[in-house]
């Protein structure tokens, strides 16, 4: 009652009731059965409960403890091998292993530093459950004393919390899988289950082994297929977020969106199989464009190089930017108008603002720029009016793919602004029902009349662009 019928607390309160009731009769009390009992419960109660992580988890690493338990009985009785010295490690081992295609599918990522963690919580929380044992008999007898053990039981969980948060915040002990599909996960259980049936049963090591050798070749071999380059456009509501991922799996992020942005960043950049944001680039310092950027920073997201644009602007979020740079050894470039950046095959070419920019405006300085990649050009405009689209018609080319400006405001993208950049799609990013009114209905007509075809944000959700060379196609999580 009092942490609440949590899948996994329900799992094991049924388990130990049958491992009591079974000892009770006299029983053999069977550990596959109980555990079909209990899950049996748990979905009649709740059939939808077989889709949560919550019970996928649970239940899964009981089925890796019981396949463990399993295999060092069997290399006990045919080998002799004695595993009880480092019988906690393997356990943890064996979990993690087993449930790592179900934290891939739901999280994109697997700690294999917590193998180690495990075994460290074990340790505490089997000392602390005999203080806390201690502290409940002493309370009995004298009040006082279990007064000032109580706040140590206290200062040793948060500080096993706050050991646990600092780990998990070290991205060199976290394998960032991406997304695993079903078929995926089933292959890696294939073959996990022939290499442990290889080292029980000598006699059909060969195949089963040879087998596993294929598969993991075969997977090998796939991975280092050049990939395609991906530019996703995440809805992060009124703001702008994109992310570009190179046929190299490098990371490009655009623009982070509002503060609150920075976890779905981070989830999707996970989901990607990627970590490290190579270059970051801030069109502008309005907090619905860099107020993401700010809290991956702040959050000690690995980012390497962040670009903003070169304008003498004071402005308050620029400062929170190069304070939280500065101590974590990020670089930080002003571009301006000219000026190219080459990263892993693709190229910034930035068109404004101007050398030596003594705009005061923030949206009509920001960064413009055409992102290149072979064949393929997107420009990128943030939030300029056409006061600037029509400064830089000069330096403007027949384009892919429009970002267009501010969010589809009636400041920006007009006619001949389309005449000249000539795009076959163009990309708005806004809030569903915003304040703002955005896209205003004469950008949509405009855009219309040019024979461009428009994406949304807020009606299709995320927008996902991929390039194969010459082919360009478009796909929308809302259809």
């Amino acid at each position: 009652m009092l942490v609440g019928f949590s899948i996994s607390l329900t799992r094991a309160c049924i388990l130990i009731t049958i491992a009591i009731v079974a000892d009770l009769l006299w029983e053999e009390n069977d550990f596959y059965t109980s555990l079909s009992l209990a899950a049996l419960a748990i979905l009649v109660q709740n059939p939808f409960a077989l889709y949560s992580v919550s019970f996928q988890l649970s239940f899964g690493a009981m089925i890796c403890i019981g396949i463990f338990m399993w295999i060092k009985e069997q290399l006990s009785e045919k080998y002799e091998i004695n595993l009880n010295n480092i019988s906690a490690l393997l356990m943890s081992g064996a979990i993690t292993l087993g449930i790592a295609p179900i934290l891939s599918y739901h999280f994109s990522s697997v700690s294999w530093i917590g193998i180690f963690i495990n075994i460290f919580i074990m340790i505490i929380f089997s000392g602390l459950i005999v203080l806390i044992s201690s502290v409940i008999l002493i309370e009995l007898v004298n009040i006082s004393i279990a007064k000032y053990l109580a706040p140590l039981i206290i200062a040793i969980i948060n500080g096993c919390n706050m050991f646990v948060g600092e780990v998990a915040s070290w991205s060199w002990g976290i394998i960032y899988s991406g997304n695993v599909t079903i078929f995926e996960g089933l292959l890696y259980y294939s073959v996990l289950t022939c290499i442990i049936l290889g080292i029980l049963y000598y006699q059909y090591r060969k195949p089963l082994w040879s087998y596993s050798i294929i598969v993991v070749l075969g997977c090998i071999c796939v991975s280092f297929m050049p990939n395609k380059l991906e530019i996703t456009q995440l809805y992060v509501g009124q703001g702008d977020a994109s992310i570009v991922r190179t046929p190299s799996n490098e990371i490009i992020l655009i623009d982070g969106g509002i503060r609150s942005s920075a976890t779905k960043i981070q989830n999707h950049i996970w989901y990607m199989g990627c970590n490290e944001i190579g270059l970051a680039i801030v069109s502008h310092a309005d907090l619905d464009h860099i107020g993401g950027i700010l809290e991956l920073i702040r959050n000690n997201h690995p980012i390497d190089t962040v670009v903003i644009p070169a304008v003498n602007i004071e402005d308050e979020l620029l400062v929170e930017l190069y304070d939280l740079c500065k101590p974590r050894n990020i670089s930080i470039i002003k571009a301006s108008q000219g000026e190219s950046i080459n990263f892993d095959g693709v190229t910034i070419n930035v068109i404004a603002p101007e050398v030596n920019s003594t705009s005061t405006n923030k949206n009509e300085s920001s960064l413009v720029f055409e992102l290149v990649y072979e064949d393929f050009k997107m420009l990128y405009t943030g939030d300029i009016g056409m006061q600037t689209e029509a400064s830089i018609d000069n330096y403007l080319s027949d384009i892919d793919i429009l970002k267009v400006a501010h969010h589809g405001s009636m400041t920006s993208t007009n006619e001949y602004f389309l005449q000249t950049t000539k795009p076959e799609v163009a990309i708005i990013s806004c809030g569903l029902n915003n304040w703002y009114g955005h896209p205003y209905g004469g950008t949509l007509a405009t855009l219309d009349r040019a024979g461009t075809e428009v994406f949304r944000t807020d009606l299709s959700g995320m927008i996902k662009i991929t390039v194969d060379k010459d082919d360009i196609t478009i796909t929308t999580h809302i259809p």
